[in-house]
């Protein structure tokens, strides 16, 4: 049975549009789970020792990073606007190679630190809810969720530069399939090998992180060309 010509092409651009948003779907999803997960295992640890009074401050302290991120990266896009052409060159350059470094060393915390986060989550939390630390807390999942934001717009900052309406899209299914898993491991009880999710993942965002690095390469020979800079090749 031949396949409808109107689904067909549905399905055809529902491809082109995910190989489109690969990367960017990829980064927020590995960030905004990494920050999801790390709230998810100390509001379930909360909830286990009957501390329900301290819930709301991991909730405040993550409604105030994620608001905090949004203006952080609004602030990197204007900046970036305001630019002339030959720095923005220099800007897209520093930004896709600083992304390149942090997103590597990223990889190699995780994978390394992945086996350990639950256990590390629950004693921080743990020694806030025994001294009644409540602002503590709050800063506690300010900066765990925050520290993500930052390095997502970081990452992002060389796609947006270039696509900035698929990388909105990219990004928005991201961090919504983030919380969709976050969601069915913690709410449902779904069990989800977590340090091979962070593996295979990280394997992609390997790839992700060599081709950020070409492109930061290709934006400097192109500044460098702009400049009147003589590179000997």
């Amino acid at each position: 049975m031949a396949m409808c010509p109107v689904l067909k092409s549905c399905l055809y651009n529902a491809v082109m549009l995910l190989r489109s948003v690969i990367g960017e779907f990829l980064i927020a999803l590995r960030e905004a789970f990494e920050a999801a997960l790390i709230i998810a295992i100390a509001y379930s640890y909360v909830r286990k020792v009957g501390g329900h009074i301290y819930a709301k401050y991991l909730w405040y302290g993550s409604f105030l990073a994620m608001l905090s991120g949004l203006f952080a990266g609004i602030y990197v896009w204007i900046l970036y606007g305001s630019l002339s052409r030959s720095t923005q060159l220099l800007f897209e350059f520093a930004s896709a190679w600083t992304a390149t470094t942090v997103l590597s060393s990223v990889i190699y915390w995780m994978t390394t630190k992945a086996p350990y986060l639950k256990q590390d989550i629950e004693q921080r939390v743990a020694t806030y809810m025994s001294k009644g630390e409540t602002v503590g807390l709050g800063v506690f999942a300010f900066i765990a969720v925050f520290r993500e934001a930052v390095e997502m717009a970081l990452f992002l900052t060389p796609f947006i530069i270039i696509t900035p309406l698929f990388s909105f899209i990219g990004v928005t299914m991201g961090i919504l399939a983030a919380l969709v898993l976050a969601y069915v491991i913690f709410a449902i009880g779904v069990r989800l090998n977590i340090r091979r999710f962070f593996y295979m993942t990280a394997v992609l965002l390997i790839l992700i992180a060599g081709g950020l690095a070409g492109y930061g390469a290709h934006e400097f020979v192109e500044y460098a060309e702009e400049s009147g800079i003589e590179l000997g090749w």
